[in-house]
């Protein structure tokens, strides 16, 4: 579900990035939150 995901944001990114001026937050603010759930995933799994 997180790759699926991943493909939405990243294309409304694409288009939208030009016409919304926050969009340049969107970007840096994903990775925080994909980067932060595969390490409480990875976490999860080790103990």
């Amino acid at each position: 579900w997180l790759t699926i995901t991943s493909y939405i944001v990243a294309l409304g990114f694409l288009f939208f990035a030009g016409t919304f001026r926050e969009a340049r937050f969107i970007f840096p603010a994903w990775v925080f939150l994909v980067s932060v759930y595969i390490l409480i995933v990875n976490r999860r799994i080790v103990q």
